[in-house]
Protein backbone atom coordinates (compact mmCIF):
# COMPACT_ATOMS: atom_id res chain seq x y z
CA UNK A 1 0.00 0.00 0.00
CA UNK A 2 1.34 3.49 -0.95
CA UNK A 3 1.10 6.34 1.54
CA UNK A 4 0.10 10.17 0.76
CA UNK A 5 0.53 13.18 2.76
CA UNK A 6 -1.26 16.48 1.74
CA UNK A 7 -0.16 19.78 3.19
CA UNK A 8 -2.01 23.22 3.37
CA UNK A 9 -0.63 26.12 4.62
CA UNK A 10 -2.79 28.23 6.18
CA UNK A 11 -2.50 32.17 6.75
CA UNK A 12 -6.01 33.71 7.63
CA UNK A 13 -7.77 31.70 6.13
CA UNK A 14 -10.80 31.08 8.85
CA UNK A 15 -13.31 32.07 6.22
CA UNK A 16 -11.86 28.98 3.51
CA UNK A 17 -10.73 25.86 6.09
CA UNK A 18 -14.12 24.50 6.99
CA UNK A 19 -14.92 23.88 3.58
CA UNK A 20 -11.68 22.33 2.71
CA UNK A 21 -12.20 19.72 5.92
CA UNK A 22 -15.79 19.00 4.87
CA UNK A 23 -14.46 17.53 1.58
CA UNK A 24 -11.31 16.13 3.12
CA UNK A 25 -12.67 12.22 3.50
CA UNK A 26 -9.54 10.72 3.66
CA UNK A 27 -8.84 6.86 3.40
CA UNK A 28 -6.46 5.25 5.94
CA UNK A 29 -3.70 5.74 4.12
CA UNK A 30 -3.81 9.39 3.49
CA UNK A 31 -2.60 12.02 6.08
CA UNK A 32 -3.78 16.11 6.05
CA UNK A 33 -0.95 17.95 7.59
CA UNK A 34 -1.87 21.43 7.91
CA UNK A 35 0.98 24.32 9.10
CA UNK A 36 -0.98 27.56 9.82
CA UNK A 37 1.78 30.80 9.38
CA UNK A 38 0.30 32.49 12.58
CA UNK A 39 -2.75 33.48 11.53
CA UNK A 40 -4.67 36.26 13.23
CA UNK A 41 -8.61 36.09 11.90
CA UNK A 42 -9.71 32.98 14.29
CA UNK A 43 -8.37 30.36 11.79
CA UNK A 44 -6.09 28.73 14.64
CA UNK A 45 -8.99 28.28 16.46
CA UNK A 46 -10.77 26.59 13.91
CA UNK A 47 -7.97 24.27 13.47
CA UNK A 48 -7.23 23.50 17.04
CA UNK A 49 -11.20 21.71 16.84
CA UNK A 50 -9.99 20.11 13.22
CA UNK A 51 -6.89 18.87 15.00
CA UNK A 52 -9.33 15.85 16.73
CA UNK A 53 -10.39 14.21 13.75
CA UNK A 54 -8.94 11.42 12.70
CA UNK A 55 -5.58 11.89 10.29
CA UNK A 56 -5.16 15.18 10.57
CA UNK A 57 -1.86 16.64 11.94
CA UNK A 58 -1.89 20.75 12.78
CA UNK A 59 1.16 22.95 13.44
CA UNK A 60 1.18 26.28 14.64
CA UNK A 61 3.99 28.96 13.56
CA UNK A 62 5.00 31.63 16.03
CA UNK A 63 5.38 33.83 12.28
CA UNK A 64 4.39 34.25 8.66
CA UNK A 65 7.12 31.80 6.76
CA UNK A 66 5.65 32.09 3.84
CA UNK A 67 3.82 29.53 1.48
CA UNK A 68 7.47 27.92 0.48
CA UNK A 69 8.90 28.47 4.02
CA UNK A 70 5.70 26.88 5.59
CA UNK A 71 5.61 24.04 3.31
CA UNK A 72 9.09 22.99 4.15
CA UNK A 73 8.28 22.92 7.97
CA UNK A 74 5.70 20.64 6.83
CA UNK A 75 7.44 18.67 4.85
CA UNK A 76 10.33 17.99 7.87
CA UNK A 77 6.87 16.90 10.51
CA UNK A 78 4.90 14.92 8.02
CA UNK A 79 5.09 11.01 8.55
CA UNK A 80 6.92 9.27 5.82
CA UNK A 81 4.86 8.98 2.59
CA UNK A 82 5.56 7.55 -1.19
CA UNK A 83 3.58 11.20 -2.96
CA UNK A 84 2.88 14.38 -0.66
CA UNK A 85 0.34 16.74 -2.55
CA UNK A 86 -0.18 20.45 -2.21
CA UNK A 87 -3.49 22.21 -1.73
CA UNK A 88 -4.07 25.04 -0.76
CA UNK A 89 -7.46 25.73 1.74
CA UNK A 90 -9.60 27.65 -0.21
CA UNK A 91 -9.70 24.08 -2.36
CA UNK A 92 -12.09 22.09 -2.42
CA UNK A 93 -12.27 17.95 -3.47
CA UNK A 94 -14.03 15.97 -5.41
CA UNK A 95 -15.34 12.95 -3.88
CA UNK A 96 -13.27 10.64 -6.24
CA UNK A 97 -10.35 13.14 -5.47
CA UNK A 98 -8.24 10.33 -3.39
CA UNK A 99 -9.58 7.10 -5.99
CA UNK A 100 -8.42 9.36 -8.75
CA UNK A 101 -4.86 10.64 -7.68
CA UNK A 102 -4.25 7.15 -6.63
CA UNK A 103 -4.99 5.49 -9.82
CA UNK A 104 -3.42 8.63 -11.64
CA UNK A 105 -0.09 8.25 -9.49
CA UNK A 106 0.39 4.66 -9.57
CA UNK A 107 0.46 4.55 -13.26
CA UNK A 108 2.87 7.52 -13.87
CA UNK A 109 5.79 6.67 -12.04
CA UNK A 110 7.66 8.60 -9.66
CA UNK A 111 8.22 12.21 -11.28
CA UNK A 112 4.86 13.45 -11.92
CA UNK A 113 2.13 16.58 -10.98
CA UNK A 114 -1.10 16.88 -10.26
CA UNK A 115 -2.91 20.15 -11.09
CA UNK A 116 -6.32 21.02 -10.46
CA UNK A 117 -8.64 23.78 -12.35
CA UNK A 118 -9.45 26.92 -11.15
CA UNK A 119 -13.31 26.90 -11.03
CA UNK A 120 -14.72 30.59 -11.41
CA UNK A 121 -16.84 30.76 -8.11
CA UNK A 122 -19.49 33.68 -9.56
CA UNK A 123 -20.90 31.72 -12.14
CA UNK A 124 -23.79 29.38 -12.47
CA UNK A 125 -23.71 26.64 -10.68
CA UNK A 126 -25.14 24.35 -13.79
CA UNK A 127 -21.84 25.61 -16.41
CA UNK A 128 -19.05 25.84 -13.32
CA UNK A 129 -16.62 27.16 -15.72
CA UNK A 130 -13.18 27.06 -15.82
CA UNK A 131 -11.06 29.96 -14.81
CA UNK A 132 -8.56 28.91 -17.18
CA UNK A 133 -6.89 25.58 -18.53
CA UNK A 134 -3.41 26.95 -18.35
CA UNK A 135 -0.80 29.30 -19.06
CA UNK A 136 1.29 29.42 -23.09
CA UNK A 137 4.93 31.03 -23.02
CA UNK A 138 6.21 31.33 -26.51
CA UNK A 139 9.65 30.80 -27.98
CA UNK A 140 10.41 34.61 -27.55
CA UNK A 141 8.90 34.33 -24.03
CA UNK A 142 5.66 35.92 -24.31
CA UNK A 143 3.18 34.48 -22.59
CA UNK A 144 -0.37 34.58 -21.86
CA UNK A 145 -3.33 33.13 -20.84
CA UNK A 146 -5.69 30.47 -23.14
CA UNK A 147 -9.57 29.89 -23.17
CA UNK A 148 -10.62 32.03 -20.01
CA UNK A 149 -14.08 31.20 -19.30
CA UNK A 150 -14.49 28.97 -22.26
CA UNK A 151 -14.36 25.21 -20.91
CA UNK A 152 -16.84 23.39 -18.41
CA UNK A 153 -16.27 20.96 -16.42
CA UNK A 154 -19.35 19.54 -18.00
CA UNK A 155 -17.32 18.89 -21.29
CA UNK A 156 -14.10 17.30 -19.46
Amino acid sequence: MKYYNIITITYNSKKYISALDQSMQLPSNWTWIIWDNDSKDGTQEQLKLLSKKNKRSIHFSSKNLGFAGGNNEAIKVAPKSDWTLLINPDSRLSDNFFSECERTLESKGKEYSIISFLVLKDNQEEKKLIDGPGIFITFLGLHGEGGIKEFSLKNI
